[in-house]
């Protein structure tokens, strides 16, 4: 399958658009296999790519306007393309690629949320159980750099976000839809745009492809069909041992035992690897008690919905949560979940930028909580040390991005712990 793609590539003149991790591996991919192909990259940003590389290199603003000029455009998720160049047919991507020669072997998973969880549950389940599997895609593990590992046995196990979905033409024959939430649409025209991109991991489905889906969501699709409600059992709960925390990963357990089971492993047995499973980092992460407080990173939080699942799954403990992160569309509303927090057992609410000041004005004058505002994820964890009882939780979960203030989620979520251990050091 490998030399497909390869022959595909052949021959080409072809634009890698975007130079960051992704692109840095289709170059590679390119040139370890001696792809005979003309190649040039294209970046709003001055990047180095390799002493190798001998095309041209395309930094500017308008760097997006060569893109017509080319055979294949071979698009990076983070580049979000100008209305005028959406619907040009040269625009792929790796992913689209991969799906073109990979598809059949595909399990892709999307979502909102929980996606991270479930691919790598998935992925868990079937290597404990003795499947050859392979993990990639979003999960941080570009889909060009496990072609190599792919034997006819491999189940091929991804982790796809609405952008890397966006443009492909191509859809995994099994496919796990999880939820659709607001989100991205600062780099979305409209929530339209972005639940339709999610929708594409099932699109090109035939009657031969299964589709895992939230009851809620509406699928049009010729794909056997299984919506979640005939996986889920509220009295089954407990059959579905994990070191996660909350109802909502019991139910991604069921959701990956469903899929793994289909595949042809005993439910008993998988059942049993599910207890082995170890939670993903930033994702309701307990990481220690300090001075007899509890602390919960749960930085991955970045929409109001996940925040508010992340407070039922600690079951009342929660005595001090903080909240806000970057303010990435008006749309985002944050109304439901300052009425949750409201009705909660939480007594302290700090609220950093710039979310947190739209969240702040939603509190009634007459609120019984002790709400903070705080300029600093450092701030905000001194304060919490100040005001937390004893024996109960301080819980990260932003409802927000992190790009005003981090790098990204993980950043946050390790900047955390580590303000949370130098302050408890201080004498």
């Amino acid at each position: 399958m490998k030399n497909r793609v390869i022959e595909y590539l052949s021959n080409r003149k072809l634009l890698i658009l975007g130079f960051g991790k992704e692109g840095y591996s289709t170059l590679n991919f390119l040139h370890n296999n001696g792809i005979d192909c003309e190649v040039d990259i294209a970046d709003i940003n001055s990047v180095d790519p390799p002493h190798w590389f001998k095309g041209s290199k395309i930094f500017s603003k308008d760097y997006q306007t060569v893109i017509p000029d080319y055979d294949l455009v071979i698009k990076s998720p983070g580049v979000r393309l100008e209305n005028r160049f959406k619907h040009c047919r040269n625009i792929s991507s790796q992913i689209d690629i991969f799906l073109r020669f990979f598809k059949e072997q595909v399990i892709g998973v999307t979502g909102t949320k929980g996606k991270s969880t479930v691919a790598s549950m998935i992925h868990h389940l079937l290597k404990d159980c003795g499947k050859d599997s392979i993990l990639g895609g979003n999960i941080g593990v570009p889909v060009f750099d496990i072609i190599d590992d792919i034997k006819s046995s491999t189940h091929i196990v991804l982790e796809l976000s609405s952008h890397q979905l966006q443009f492909v033409n191509f859809s995994p024959s099994t496919s796990i839809l999880l939820n659709i939430f607001p989100e991205h649409l600062d780099y979305y025209e409209n929530f339209d745009e972005y639940s339709n991109a999610k929708k594409n991991i099932f699109k090109f489905q035939n009657s031969e492809n299964t589709l895992y889906i939230n009851s809620s969501i509406k699928a049009k699709t010729k794909s056997r069909v299984i919506p979640f409600s005939s996986i889920f059992d509220s009295s089954d709960k407990e059959k579905y041992p994990t070191n996660l925390l909350g109802d909502h990963n019991k139910q991604n357990g069921m959701i990956a035992v469903k899929v793994a089971s289909d595949i042809g492993i005993k439910k008993s047995k998988l059942i049993k690897s599910l207890e082995s499973f170890i939670p993903l980092k930033h994702r309701l992460e307990y990481f220690g008690t300090y001075r007899n407080i509890k602390f919960i990173d749960d930085s991955i939080s970045t929409i109001p919905e996940s925040t508010i699942e992340g407070v039922k799954s600690l079951k009342g403990e929660v005595d001090t949560i903080i909240l806000g992160g970057k303010n990435r569309s008006d749309n985002i509303k944050f109304n439901n979940l300052v009425q949750f927090l409201e009705r909660s057992n939480i007594s302290n609410i700090i609220l950093i930028p710039e979310t947190g000041l739209t969240i702040k004005k939603l509190f009634s004058m007459e609120s019984s909580k002790n709400i903070f505002l705080e300029e600093t994820l450092e701030k905000s964890v001194e304060r919490s040390f100040k005001v937390t009882q004893k024996d109960k939780y301080v819980l990260l979960s932003p409802a927000a991005s992190s790009y005003n203030m981090f790098k990204n989620f993980e950043e946050r979520g390790e900047l955390f712990k580590e303000f949370v251990k130098n302050y408890s050091e201080r004498t």
